[in-house]
């Protein structure tokens, strides 16, 4: 375990939210600590500028024997593969090395709640939040929500709660990790540029569960196969949320109510029609959520109040402007085919899809089936665009446009769209080919609508 108090010379690999964060909490405390990034500076110029002020220690464009020479301990940040050639070097040379949840996990004297899946994470967490927020609880909410945890962490009391959002290559390096309870939302295939198979993907983010014992709480999708398949490895106690079976431990959905059930406790939770989130991909969401809360016995008029006064999250399913009577919706989070399905099963209204991005390695051939059945037209930008237009022109679809900036692709879509119609944008890849992240494409995606809507309405 690591003792903060004995850490004389720290590295930390990768300059990005994460690193640059863990970076400033050693140096806060009088530890010598050095971040080195492959990016070129070119690249990194914000992030160089602010190391610069700090007066912290970096190399960029290379990884040298700087980062493990005489050090103590390295911390991986989420963005380098535990496959990476100096994640390699450094262990081979005996340095001991923790990814950033790891150490926030170590340092941290509250409890972890922690989710993972493929789709939802973020919304689930923020659900989880707002239950426990209201119920009382003093919550901290962070992780790959975009909120570094190692600050966070350390400085906790024991009788916060820090809830969680966990990607996979955030857990390819946890050791000591245990979440009181962890949270597995779905598995469909994603990232499989870094890790190499599904199989590969889904025994990372099992890695949330490894340390778990009796008396913590793995709370599983029972619709998801892929999930069930693995519940025989868990140790810990499960409980099961399903939006299709009738369940003896957990919550279910039953004659459009939702009711928790665990050993003799059953009770109604409430009816959909007091849900405000469209999709049975936010209903599994919000019932994996309750089911969360429910542990930590937060009432069910609780629950609801907070779920009435949940915003959408930013670049997840959120509603831009309406251009005489055409709909935007930005949903640039979407970064997978199960995604775009989701987002795609939200509407009846007929949909312009924006769509196309970095690829991640994953099979598009049953997403464009259901895209050629489900649109009205496509309009494809980045570096998959070859791949979508010939699996959906295979498959029927006819109306389908090519766009080289975001703005152009707004502009088409809305050529093309009549009232009451929706653009959406959910690109079903990363954002990499063409933006910094998934954020900057939302905010641009929402920048040209607003620029195409003053244009036109006057």
């Amino acid at each position: 375990m690591i003792d903060i108090n004995k850490l004389k010379r720290v590295s930390v690999l990768g300059m990005g939210k994460s690193g640059l964060e863990v970076g400033r909490f050693f140096s806060s405390r009088n530890i010598d600590v050095f971040l080195s990034d492959s990016a070129d500076r070119s690249k990194l110029q914000e992030t160089t500028s602010l190391l610069d002020r700090l007066g912290i220690a970096y190399e960029v464009g290379i990884h040298t024997d700087k980062v493990w020479k005489d050090k103590d301990l390295v911390v991986i940040s989420p963005g380098i593969s535990v496959e990476n050639p100096a994640v390699k070097n450094i262990k081979d040379n005996g340095i001991p090395v923790v990814s950033e949840l790891e150490l926030a996990f170590q340092l941290s004297k509250a409890p972890f709640i922690a989710v993972t899946g493929t789709n939802g994470k973020s919304t689930t967490t923020t659900l989880i939040g707002n239950f426990l927020s209201l119920a009382g609880w003093d919550v901290i909410v962070g992780g790959n929500i975009g909120i570094p945890l190692v600050e966070k962490a350390y400085n906790a009391k024991k009788e916060q709660l820090i809830v969680a959002e966990v990607s996979s290559f955030q857990l390819e390096l946890v050791k000591h990790f245990r979440p009181y309870i962890s949270l597995l939302l779905n598995i469909s295939s994603d990232h499989l540029d870094r890790h190499g198979s599904l199989e590969n993907y889904l025994n990372y983010k099992c890695r949330i569960f490894t340390q778990q014992k009796k008396g913590d709480y793995v709370l599983i999708n029972y619709d998801d196969p892929l999930l069930m398949s693995i519940v025989d490895k868990i140790e810990a106690d499960v409980l099961f949320f399903s939006s299709r079976a009738q369940l003896k431990n957990g919550i279910f959905l039953h004659n459009n109510a939702i009711y928790y059930k665990n050993g003799s406790s059953h009770c109604e939770i409430c009816n959909i029609q007091d849900i405000p989130l469209q999709g049975e991909h936010n209903l599994k969401n919000i019932m994996a959520a309750m089911l969360v809360a429910l542990i930590y016995k937060v009432p069910s008029h609780s629950i609801l109040e907070s779920l009435h006064n949940f915003k959408t999250l930013r670049h997840r399913m959120e509603f831009v402007t309406d251009i005489e009577g055409v709909y935007f919706i930005d949903d640039s989070k979407g970064t997978n085919p199960d995604a775009v399905m989701a987002a795609l099963n939200t509407f009846k209204e007929p949909v312009i899809l924006i769509a196309g991005g970095v690829d991640k390695k994953l099979d598009f051939s049953e997403l464009c089936k259901f895209i050629a059945r489900r649109v009205k037209g496509l309009i494809l930008i980045g570096t998959t665009s070859d791949i979508l237009y010939n699996y959906c022109s295979q498959n029927g679809l006819l109306q389908i446009m090519r766009a080289s900036t975001i703005e152009d692709a707004v502009k088409r879509a809305y050529s093309i769209a009549e009232k009451g119609d929706v653009v959406l944008l959910s690109p079903g890849g990363a954002s990499f080919d063409m933006f910094k992240n998934a954020d900057d494409r939302g905010d641009k995606f929402i920048q040209a609508v607003k620029n195409l809507k003053n244009r036109i309405v006057r």
